[in-house]
């Protein structure tokens, strides 16, 4: 028997809902940004003809609120990205476990046969 072991646990890590999880936050990102863009073009036609102070407020209230809105699609995307990342880790550690396993019972074989070899020629 070969003198290592090798991680005889399967990787905890539930792929579909990670995927899930991440397509959610992506698909809210995109929708944020649609609603962001949308919501300029509409103000840009309602202020054509306005000015003053409260225009001044608006175009800035309006900017904070773009790049809030920017801000938190790039954080969904970024979320979801790391959990994508994070099941291709897990994927990759569940094959390297599987490959040592594999890996285990070969060296095993070989020792076995080896020692029959040795038993007939005694």
């Amino acid at each position: 028997m070969p003198s290592w072991q090798p991680n005889w646990s399967d990787v905890r890590w539930n792929w579909a809902v990670a995927e899930e999880a991440a397509a959610e936050l992506s698909r809210v990102a995109d929708l944020l940004e649609q609603l962001t863009a949308q919501r300029r073009r509409m103000a840009a036609h309602i202020t054509a003809t306005w000015h003053g102070g409260y225009r001044r407020r608006f175009d800035d209230e309006l900017a904070e609120t773009v790049r809030n809105a920017q801000t938190i699609a790039y954080e969904y995307r970024r979320m979801a990205a790391a959990i994508r990342a994070a099941s291709q880790a897990a994927r990759a550690e569940q094959l390297r476990r599987e490959a040592e396993r594999r890996r285990w019972w070969e060296e095993k074989r070989r020792e076995e046969e080896e020692a029959a070899r040795r038993r007939r020629h005694r």
